[in-house]
């Protein structure tokens, strides 16, 4: 049980600052120094944060729909 529990907070952690990367632009890549060089990193910070959020999604909501039965 202590296990999940770190394993969530790391998700969160991670999900939060990856989140706020995207929202303040914090990235130090610009798009007009290498463009292609940008759209890959986005592409994998994109590809990173979206299976996060599926990860915490899978461990909160679904137990929640498997145990309303």
């Amino acid at each position: 049980m202590l296990f999940k529990v770190f394993i969530i907070l790391f998700l969160i952690v991670l999900a939060f600052k990856l989140g706020r990367a995207f929202v303040t632009g914090s990235v130090q890549l610009r798009r007009q120094d290498n463009p292609q060089k940008f759209k890959q990193t986005m592409g994998i910070f994109t590809v990173i944060f979206v299976l996060l959020v599926a990860m915490l999604t899978w461990i909160f909501v679904v137990p929640l729909f498997i145990h309303s039965r």
